[in-house]
């Protein structure tokens, strides 16, 4: 292009345009479009999301990563020289760096799989079941998870109907049982005093009889789904599971591949009589597999070698526990939008309800009473009459929890032999609830690559390779209306755009397909962006049509425009991020550059 446009001006005659009239448009024309194709080519241009490298060159352009990457061949020697590092013996095909939510779900997925079943295994066989017998050839698995107590979080509490549609694809829905998980319907929301209820959609195709019309959601206590995790964990004879501080990740110098891992364990001195003054020993090993996986979680500590993402926080969610809340709507997530962020009230026991306060700023000081002054004053009078009381005590209790509100884009270094799950890799706002469900497709989406390919040996690290490559081509389809709604959606309920969070409060408010359709990204059971971006324009336009009617006036259509505007800022980014189609980029561009965002 940019060779035709130089052939083009050297063989002009700008003379004979300007005596003839054409230089107004025929000139103008040549000269500014190609140039506008080419600006915006380049500004949608994006790299691949995965970058290959290996961690000697890593270590040169990421310094800061050299903590987390250790040499394999310095740590045999280490081990030669001084005695002081233990080398295990035993051969795993897969080690797993945590044992929550994806790290656990993984190590079961992983577990179950029958090696010798998969080199006959057909995606299209319906009636295709893994055999089970007691001479089958399994993976042998090593997972290390830093404290196996149980946790107490509020983060992982509400798991989306598509998240339980994926755990029961994995063979996990048992998990869900026996901790007083709580069935979720659908949302109630509140604006001004007014209320919508919300139900979830209706299945696709409800051939079971003996399930319901409309998709369901759990919450739960996510410690509580911990445990029954590693419970499960606990019943298959291939997998060893180990409380241990993973401190680097081993890499050899020859292939630059990831060949194991550098961990802390506990030393169980168990005939020595130990004293309040004893501090704990712990030993050194390095153990070795053909593929790793990091699922150390949100606050990941190995990421940093794995990722060149930024991670962004948006806000923070005060966590609080309502006992015996009388709610608007029973078994329902509910969005009360408050001023100036929202508020989250949803069940988690049969009588418990989390209820996550946003605070985009400054949190208030605890220890002056400035924190207790603005629930009261500012958050009580917001909220529902009927959940008062919980409300009061709960304050009183003081049992609070704070969270970071994080947000990760996908973007791993692909490193052979490493692989991150989970939130690890991936983070959206909390808001939606989406991201145990990300999780459980990542998981779902790579134990078919695995079957698709036949990978019945391990050993074989260029099938591995192949498939962790594909895993991360894949995998943002299924999630990308997940991460892009998580965001998207807290900007609209915040206060910083009134006009779009009315607009949207009163779209869902006619009911019918206006309700159904964001319902079902909300739930994860729809995964088309078009569809998407089709529903966030259209409560744009119907809040431009709210603030024009009766009558247009200057201000009116000033507010009109900037509504749009609004949701273009919103929207078009995230749309632009999730794509690396070069003609979807390119047409976000242009409409950045229209509305100046």
């Amino acid at each position: 292009m940019i060779e035709q446009l130089q052939s083009y001006l050297a063989n002009v005659d700008m003379q004979k345009m300007i005596h003839d009239g054409s230089f107004s448009w025929q000139f103008i024309l040549s000269i500014t479009i190609p140039l506008l194709l080419i600006w915006f080519f380049l500004i949608s241009y994006q790299p691949p999301k995965i970058k290959f490298t290996e961690p000697s060159k890593l270590l040169v352009n990421k310094p800061t990563v050299g903590h987390l990457l250790v040499e394999e061949s310095a740590m045999i020697q280490r081990s030669v020289k001084n005695n002081d590092l233990i080398v295990d013996s035993k051969h795993y095909d897969v080690i797993i760096i945590g044992a929550g939510v994806a790290g656990g779900a993984l190590g079961c997925s992983l577990a179950k799989l029958n090696l010798d079943d998969l080199q006959s295994y057909d995606l299209h066989d319906k009636n295709y079941q893994s055999s089970n017998h007691k001479n089958a050839r399994k993976l042998r698995i090593l997972i290390l998870e830093r404290d196996l107590t149980e946790p107490e979080r509020i983060v992982g509490e509400l798991l989306q109907p598509a998240g339980v549609e994926r755990l029961k694809e994995l063979g996990l829905e048992e998990c869900l049982s026996n901790i007083d998980s709580q069935e979720i319907l659908g949302y109630g929301m509140t604006l001004d005093k007014q209320w919508i209820n919300l139900p979830y959609p209706l299945r696709d195709n409800n051939q079971n009889q003996a399930e319901s019309l409309h998709v369901r959601g759990r919450s739960f206590h996510n410690g509580r789904l911990l445990t029954n995790f590693r419970n499960k964990l606990r019943t298959f004879d291939n997998i060893e599971l180990k409380e241990a501080t993973v401190q680097k990740l081993m890499y050899s110098e020859k292939d630059g591949r990831i060949t194991g891992v550098l961990y802390k364990e506990k030393v169980n001195n168990s005939n020595k009589k130990k004293t309040d003054d004893d501090v704990d020993e712990y030993a050194e090993h390095i153990v070795r597999a053909p593929l790793t996986f990091v699922c150390d979680g949100f606050n990941s500590g190995l990421r940093q070698p794995l990722h060149h993402g930024q991670v962004e926080i948006k806000s923070k969610f005060l966590g609080l526990i309502l006992k015996n809340a009388d709610l608007p709507y029973n078994n329902h997530g509910h969005v009360i939008l408050a001023d100036p962020t929202p508020v989250l009230v949803y069940p988690i026991s049969s009588t418990e309800a989390r209820m996550l306060i946003d605070f985009p700023d400054r949190l208030p000081n605890v220890d002056n009473g400035e924190l207790d002054k603005h629930l009261f004053e500012h958050v009580l009078p917001q909220l529902p009459e009927q959940i008062h009381k919980s409300f009061v005590d709960a304050v009183k209790e003081r049992r609070f929890k704070l969270m970071p509100n994080r947000s990760l884009f996908a973007r791993p270094y692909l490193i052979a032999g490493a692989m991150l799950v989970g939130d690890s890799l991936n983070m959206r706002h909390p808001l939606t609830g989406g991201g145990m469900t990300v999780a459980f497709s990542d998981i779902v989406n790579l134990i078919k690559l695995l079957k698709l390919n036949k990978i019945n040996d391990f050993s074989k690290i260029d099938k591995l390779d192949s498939i962790v490559l594909e895993h991360y081509e894949m995998r943002d389809r299924p999630v990308a209306v997940i991460n892009i709604l998580a965001d998207a959606l807290y900007d609209v309920c915040c206060y910083k755009y009134p006009e779009l969070r009315e607009a949207c409060f009163h779209y869902l408010k006619l009911g019918g397909l206006f309700a159904d359709g964001p319902i079902r990204f909300l739930s994860g059971m729809s995964h088309s962006q078009p569809f998407l971006l089709m529903h966030f324009f259209a409560v744009a336009f119907y809040g431009l049509g709210r603030i024009l009617l009766p009558f247009p006036t200057p201000s009116k259509i000033m507010k009109g425009v900037n509504t749009i505007r609004s949701a273009v800022k919103i929207i078009i980014p995230l749309i632009q991020q999730h794509n690396s189609n070069i003609i979807v980029r390119a047409g976000c561009s242009v409409v950045r550059c229209l509305f100046w965002v």
